[in-house]
């Protein structure tokens, strides 16, 4: 038979304390056999369970523990009854009558064993029959909450509960708080909410910090050194020094973003962006003219801006060839001449005049250094170069007056002649107009 054996027993059964009770309570099974007993149990711990699915079919899940069910008093000690409900053996109530029942044994209840016991509301989805509706409210999800009593958070005063508007029977809805907050409800700080059954949520309500006394009170993100183990870094900046103002909320103005270079804004070490040139031009710059540009570094490109070009300095400007004695490492035969001198002008552009180029003796044209080419005599003639007659030829580029002749009478003083070389003294005067002068003697000078 099933035997209980209080471990604390006490006069008075009715003023016996329950939990403390079933705490000391061992259950032995013995059967009586060969005038003996003989214990049926391995003597081990009892085993824990959550429910009774946890049990053998002859046992009951009470206070997390497999224990021995009872069928009748008989496997009780003392005066403790079996309970027909529960299986389980405990002191007896007494009736009016002065007589006890095995039905009126009481147990303690225990929350979480999906059955609703005395003292509780409900049991985890063990509602007892009861909705919001059963409980007053208009409609909504009543639930259990650890203590098994009903949550009814979620339960509607009105059929209206979500509409944004502050209907009969609703604290508040959504986001219309009926113009309430955390201080109006009595709190020093906070965010005051409005739950899903439109009744005010205080959850996020407290009392004021404490700023500046060094510890993270609610509601501060930090507290004068205290910066929480935070940085800018988990902050989302790249770098800096994060600080913690007056108010106890961070403070990111010595923080640092990484540039972003392209994204049109000037970060952090960047002198332009893009279009963006930060209000600058190829003037601000020192230049006279010119387009400034932006590199794909986000770095000023002056490359196209233009100065004044200031001729007479020495040096080479925008704009210029040449400047004085400085060429720009510019020659003759640079410029596509043989030779020469290469010059800067006054308005420092090159000047090849002095440049000579090769001649090219043979092409019929009269080359620089060349007094005639081939037929091409220049128009010259025998008595273009003084003689009477003839046939005046091109050698080498040179005139050839081999074939020319001289008359051999010359002219005397006073003598009709047509060029100087008709007269003796060598000198032919003719008036201007007349087709022949005179031979005239040559001047000497005084002695």
């Amino acid at each position: 038979m099933y035997v209980s054996s209080h471990l604390e027993p006490q006069g008075a059964r009715p003023a016996l304390s329950l939990q403390a009770l079933f705490r000391g309570l061992v259950v032995l099974c013995l059967f009586v056999a060969a005038g003996g007993f003989v214990a049926c149990g391995d003597g081990s711990a009892l085993r824990p369970c959550s429910n009774a699915d946890d049990c053998l079919a002859d046992e009951v899940c009470y206070n997390k523990e497999c224990r021995a069910k009872c069928t009748s008093d008989d496997n009780c000690l003392g005066y403790d009854k079996c309970n027909s409900k529960t299986g389980l053996c405990g002191p007896a109530e007494s009736n009016q009558d002065g007589g006890t029942t095995q039905d009126q044994v009481t147990l303690p209840p225990q929350c979480g064993n999906q059955q609703v016991e005395q003292g509780e509301q409900c049991d985890g989805p063990n509602l007892n029959g009861q909705s919001c509706q059963s409980q007053g409210f208009a409609g909504g999800n009543l639930t259990c909450n650890s203590s098994c009593q009903f949550d009814t958070s979620a339960c509607q005063q009105s059929n209206n509960c979500g509409n944004n508007t502050i209907d009969l029977g609703e604290e508040c809805d959504g986001a219309n708080l009926n113009g309430q907050t955390c201080q109006s409800r009595g709190f020093q700080q906070g965010t005051l909410k409005c739950s899903a059954g439109c009744r005010f949520d205080t959850t996020s309500c407290g009392a004021a910090p404490k700023c500046g006394n060094g510890a993270l009170d609610p509601g501060e993100d930090c507290d004068g050194a205290n910066l929480n183990n935070q940085n800018c870094q988990t902050q989302g900046f790249a770098s800096g020094n994060l600080q913690c103002t007056n108010g106890c909320r961070f403070d990111t103005s010595l923080c640092k973003q990484a540039p972003t270079c392209g994204n049109g804004s000037i970060d952090a070490g960047e002198e332009c962006d893009g279009t963006n040139l930060n209000n600058e031009t190829c003037q601000t710059k020192g230049f006279t003219g010119g387009s400034l540009r932006c590199t794909n570094g986000c770095k000023l490109d002056t490359s196209a801006c233009t100065q004044a070009p200031k001729c007479g300095n020495g040096a080479i400007d925008a704009g210029e060839q040449c400047d004085g004695t400085n060429l720009n490492n510019e020659t003759c035969q640079t410029k596509g001449f043989s030779g020469g001198t290469l010059r800067c002008s006054r308005s420092c552009t090159l000047d090849t005049s002095g440049c000579t180029q090769a001649s090219k003796c043979g092409n019929g044209q009269i080359d620089t250094g060349e007094e005639c080419d081939g037929t091409n005599l220049a128009n010259k003639t025998c008595q273009t170069q003084g003689f009477d007659s003839g046939t005046l030829k091109c050698a080498s580029c040179k005139l050839d007056t081999s074939g020319c002749q001289q008359s051999t009478t010359k002219k005397k003083f006073g003598e009709l002649c047509a060029t100087s070389a008709e007269c003796s003294s060598g000198l032919c005067l003719v008036r201007q107009g007349d087709p022949k002068g005179y031979c005239s003697a040559q001047c000497t000078k005084d002695a």
